[in-house]
């Protein structure tokens, strides 16, 4: 069984907060132009803290869920953006790999 750091309290504590958040956001607001930019905050945040428990780079899929969400909010999630955001983060996770 793995041992829990100092830093993974801070990590829970983070994600429970910003889940309690989001879903507090999106079950009590209507969705309006000021809760969006919020809203995509506080799910960077929530998934940004599920990822660095599970993998050792966090950035990476983060970076491709969030940027899936922005593509799908503006309407722009055809194939040829999801392969350059695929591409993208192929990129940064050579990038990290190789740090």
């Amino acid at each position: 069984m793995r041992k829990f750091k100092k830093g993974d309290i801070l990590k829970c504590i983070v994600f429970l907060s910003s889940l309690v958040g989001a879903l507090y956001l999106v079950l009590s607001f209507p969705p309006e132009n000021y809760t969006i930019p919020l809203f995509f905050l506080l799910l960077f945040l929530v998934f940004f803290t599920f990822f660095s428990f599970v993998m050792p780079f966090t950035f990476s899929p983060t970076t491709a869920v969030i940027g899936y969400f922005l593509l799908r909010y503006f309407h722009m999630d055809n194939l040829v953006n999801l392969l350059l955001l695929t591409a993208l983060v192929l990129a940064l996770f050579v990038y990290e790999w190789h740090k």
